[in-house]
């Protein structure tokens, strides 16, 4: 191809987006490609320095890296749809280039090193491969995008083709056995607690962006509990049975609805969903979980379903459901106390893969007997986590979601006009949970910035971070500061269930003060002698319970979700089951507020700090007088967590916020 003149503006790209897009790939790549010697100029203006190339000099840098034999195999570029890789194409039947030249050829992977699926910016999840493993569906939220949507790649030329892309979130794409169609939930408009079940016919040799028709509606689901809260936590949401006739799908029955259509706060069970006639049978029911049952998966011959039991949001366990015996409870096969994700069943029916650990640390991918005759084996731990995957029909090969959640720590100042949030601490990972000592001067929270989740302690500011236990496990509710400021007050899962526990602030002692009663919400008496709780299972299961400091006997005091007091002792601070912030003292009672979360709230002198919803996932922090006679609104906080604390003055507030992360989608072979 012949050279253009420099001077004609025809041969001038002037953005990273231009180049990208002349060369078919992403600005992500060519910033990389510019490493290993792609010609892209840079002009100073200011303080600024904007970028340019030339085309000219594009197609020679492309040609001549076509020609060696000792390309860079990470780094070559894409064929352009502009026809200038016919060099490339006739190079690619080079082994080392087969890889190398993006798009092209995704093979599996040996040796158990994972590769690269996509490398695209943005968070990509929930991927599926076709029945033939030649595809793989997933979906995608590009950066600075408030959405997902779903595409599918071909691993033959690593093409990319979306799917479903609309104005709200297209998320869990599946397969259908027949590889003729794609299931996946449409979250409807409005913020309606309801998702659309939605189905789309492929279409043979589709142009990229039509590659199906328009989704059908299939019926509605519940949304689950999680579903706006952790973008890593939405795995598989539908199991195919291999005659394509019905979808195992989450959700509750239309009773447990309300009138105005909207769904349960959870999906109880599972159920089958005729794709002909639309009518559910249940086959899994249960009562008082946070996550109900989901992440279905039918085995190979159709007679056992697997599925994950989120008890909490950041604990689900793996059971298996004999369908030959539907009357039988199902089996829990799991008990690692921890947050299992995505039931696989291997070729042969005899095992389930699961991915499992801590939400933000130490995850991996494990083998577990469905006859549970051996003990859960692990067989792969890639770095940087593993959260959502898929296992190819071949047995042989995973697609799996590598990333990390991350959620920093942060804070405004009370007595600071305007007021403004900053980050406080950060980690790159997951910094959330936190408490302020009584006099202000240091903050406890739960980090995974070393090897597994622990309790640190750093100044309020967030400097000087050291880890205080070692074995303490992830917390996922709540973290409370005595008021003597020598111990911790939190919940940890044990054997049983989650366990209230005290932590000494000097030595990190910790020390279990119930056994079995599925702990939540935990909060100090303002004298320190009594720790309040919410039971949820065992002899003390319902409403708020007490203890004391040093264990003993539990005591039921009221009914709700929390219980906390006001710095004067009289008023008490109490969370209904609707999340209503309701402010006792005597006979009179006054509702203050609606609740992001039961933990989203902080006491101090006569008035109370809360975060209320302003949309999903989002809040405004506010604050009330305890007699309800004034209120006012600090300022909006997107991403919101579960918490939020202040010292005895009411100085500083702090808070743990949810990041934008990042993943890519992988391939790696198993042994």
């Amino acid at each position: 191809m012949g050279a253009k003149n420099r001077m004609s503006p025809d041969d001038r790209l002037s953005s990273w987006k231009e180049i990208a897009s002349y060369l078919d790939t992403t600005p992500r790549t060519v910033m990389r490609w510019e490493a290993v010697g792609l010609p892209v100029h840079r002009l100073q203006t200011g303080k600024r320095a904007s970028v340019y190339a030339f085309k000219s000099e594009l197609d020679a840098w492309v040609a001549e890296r076509s020609q060696s034999p000792q390309a860079d195999e990470e780094e070559a570029p894409a064929p352009s749809r502009r026809g200038l890789w016919v060099g490339i194409a006739a190079a690619a039947a080079l082994a080392v280039l087969a890889f190398a030249l993006r798009p092209g050829s995704i093979g599996p992977p040996v040796g158990g090193e994972p590769v690269e699926l996509t490398r695209d910016p943005g968070l990509e999840r929930s991927p599926a491969f076709s029945p033939d493993g030649s595809q793989v569906a997933y979906a995608r939220r590009r950066p600075g995008a408030a959405d997902f949507d779903i595409f599918v790649l071909d691993r033959a030329s690593a093409r990319t083709r979306p799917l479903a892309v609309g104005p709200t979130n297209e998320l869990a794409p599946v397969w259908s056995p027949d590889g003729e169609s794609i299931v996946y939930v449409r979250e409807k408009p409005g913020g309606v607690r309801m998702l659309d079940l939605e189905i789309v016919q492929l279409e043979a040799g589709a142009a990229p962006d039509e590659l199906g028709s328009a989704g059908r509606v299939l019926g509605e689901l519940s949304r689950p509990v999680l579903y706006y809260r952790e973008p890593m936590l939405l795995g598989p949401y539908f199991a195919w049975s291999a005659d394509g006739r019905t979808l195992i799908v989450p959700d509750g029955t239309p009773s447990e609805r309300s009138v105005s259509g909207r769904a349960p706060p959870v999906p109880r069970g599972l159920f089958s969903h005729d794709l002909a006639s639309g009518k559910r049978k249940r086959l899994t029911s249960v009562e008082d979980v946070v996550g109900g049952d989901t992440e279905p998966a039918l085995s190979p011959d159709g007679r056992r379903l697997a599925f994950v039991r989120r008890f909490r949001p950041y604990y689900s366990e793996l059971f298996v459901l004999d369908l030959d015996a539907p009357h039988e409870p199902p089996r829990q096969l799991t008990h690692f106390g921890e947050l299992v994700m995505t039931p696989r069943f291997t070729p042969d029916g005899k095992s389930i893969l699961v991915s499992a650990g801590q939400f933000g640390a130490g995850r991996a991918l494990w083998r577990v007997d469905v006859g549970a005759s051996r003990e859960p084996e692990r067989i792969l731990t890639p770095p940087r986590n593993l959260y959502g995957f898929d296992l190819a029909p071949d047995g042989r090969t995973v697609v799996f979601t590598r990333g990390r959640p991350r959620m920093d720590i942060w804070g405004v100042r009370v007595d600071a006009l305007p007021h403004v949030s900053a980050p406080v601490l950060t980690s790159g990972g997951v910094d959330k949970l936190p408490t302020l000592s009584p006099d202000g001067s240091r903050m406890a929270f739960f980090s995974d910035r070393g090897e597994t989740t622990e309790i640190w302690l750093a100044s309020a500011e967030g400097s000087a971070p050291r880890q205080l236990t070692h074995g303490a496990g992830d917390g996922d509710d709540s973290l409370d500061w005595s008021p003597d400021g020598a111990l911790l007050a939190t919940t940890l899962r044990g054997p049983e269930g989650r366990d209230v526990t005290t932590v000494d602030v000097t030595t990190g002692e910790i020390t279990r003060l119930t056994h079995g009663l599925e702990a939540q919400s935990v909060r100090w008496s303002p004298d320190g002698k009594w720790i309040h709780f919410r039971a949820k299972q065992g002899d003390a299961a319902g409403g708020i319970h007490r203890i004391a400091r040093t264990g003993g006997a539990i005591e039921r005091v009221a009914s709700g979700l929390c219980l906390d007091f006001a710095s004067d002792a009289y008023s008490a601070l109490h969370v209904h089951e609707n999340r209503k912030l309701i402010a006792r003292r005597g006979d009179k009672r006054v509702i203050l507020a609606g609740l992001s979360t039961p933990q989203a709230y902080a006491p101090a002198r006569d008035r109370v700090f809360f975060l209320e919803p302003n949309g999903p996932n989002r809040a405004t922090l506010e604050y009330a007088n305890l007699d309800g006679t004034e209120r006012a609104t600090f300022l909006n906080v997107p991403d919101v967590g579960r918490d939020l604390t202040t010292d005895a003055d009411a100085t500083l507030l702090r808070w743990s916020q949810t990041e934008q992360p990042e993943s890519d989608l992988m391939l790696v072979g198993l042994d």
